[in-house]
C-alpha cells in the first residue's frame, strides 16, 4: 500500500458523499464506498465504451466490491456510476481501489480503454443512425455502410458521434444494392410499403393522381345536363 493510493481512496470516498444537494438511499457504505466512473444519457460513444470496458474488467476481477447504480439528475436525466468499495473495514485500500487508480492513470496516458471495443461501438452507432434516421432496417444498414465505405461516400469515415450522411447518398446505396425501387413517375426512392400497396408510385405522386382524378370528375360533373340547367337558370355562361 502506498501513500498515494491511501490518499486517493480517502479523497474518492469523501468527495462522493460531500457533494452539495446529494441525496442517496441505496446500499453503498458512506465510510468505504465511492462513485467512480460514470456515464449519462448525453455521453459520447467514447465515454460509453470506456465505461463498459472498465466496469466489465473491474466486475470480473472484484465481483464483491464493484457494481453499478443509477441516480437521477436534473440536467441529463440520469447518471450511471461504477460504485467501488475503496476501503476495507480497517480503512485500508482494497485491490479494487488499486485497479481504479490504475485505470485512471491509463486513461490519462491514452483516452481509449479498448480500441477494439471503441471501434465496435462506433460501428454500432452508425448502424443505429441509419436505422432510426434514414429508414434502413438493421440488416440493410450494414450493407449500406459497407457500400458507402467501398464507394468512398463523403462522411462515411466520420466518428460515430458525427456520422450523418446525405439522404441522397443513402438512397443511392439502397438503389444500387437492389434494396429499394424508385418511383416510376418522379424517381424518388420508395418505402417498402409503397412498392406493394401503391404499385411502384410514391405517396406524393399517388396524392397527385387522386387530385387529378377528382378534378377531372368535377369538370365532368360541371358538363352534365343537370348542371347545365342550373347554370342556365342562374345565368352562368362560363366555367
Amino acid at each position: 500500500m502506498t501513500v498515494e493510493l491511501q490518499e486517493f481512496c480517502d479523497q474518492a470516498v469523501e468527495s462522493t458523499w460531500s457533494q452539495p444537494y446529494f441525496m442517496y438511499y441505496g446500499g453503498a457504505d458512506r465510510e468505504t464506498d465511492a462513485f467512480t466512473f460514470s456515464r449519462t444519457r448525453d455521453s459520447d460513444i467514447l465515454d460509453i465504451s470506456n465505461f463498459d470496458v472498465i466496469y466489465q474488467d473491474l466486475e470480473k476481477r472484484f465481483p464483491d466490491d464493484v457494481w453499478i447504480e443509477r441516480a437521477s439528475h436534473f440536467l441529463c436525466g440520469w447518471v450511471d456510476y461504477v460504485v467501488v468499495r475503496m476501503l476495507d473495514g480497517s480503512g485500508e485500500p482494497t485491490e479494487a481501489a488499486s485497479a481504479v487508480l490504475e485505470w485512471g492513470d491509463t486513461l490519462e496516458q491514452y483516452p481509449v480503454a479498448d480500441d477494439s471495443a471503441y471501434s465496435e461501438a462506433e460501428y454500432d452507432a452508425k448502424l443505429e443512425t441509419l436505422k432510426w434516421s434514414f429508414g434502413c432496417n438493421f440488416d440493410e444498414a450494414g450493407d449500406v455502410l459497407e457500400w458507402m465505405h467501398n464507394n468512398g461516400t463523403p462522411g462515411e469515415d466520420d466518428f460515430g458521434d458525427d456520422f450523418w450522411p446525405e439522404q441522397s447518398d443513402v438512397d443511392l446505396a439502397l438503389l444500387d444494392l437492389g434494396l429499394r425501387m424508385s418511383c416510376r413517375d418522379c424517381g424518388d426512392v420508395l418505402e417498402p410499403d409503397e412498392v406493394t400497396e401503391r404499385r411502384g408510385v410514391c405517396r406524393l405522386c399517388t396524392y397527385g393522381y387522386r387530385i387529378k382524378s377528382w378534378f377531372r370528375g368535377f369538370q365532368y360533373r360541371l358538363k352534365t345536363e343537370s348542371f347545365l340547367r342550373q347554370r342556365a337558370r342562374f345565368g352562368i355562361t362560363r366555367y
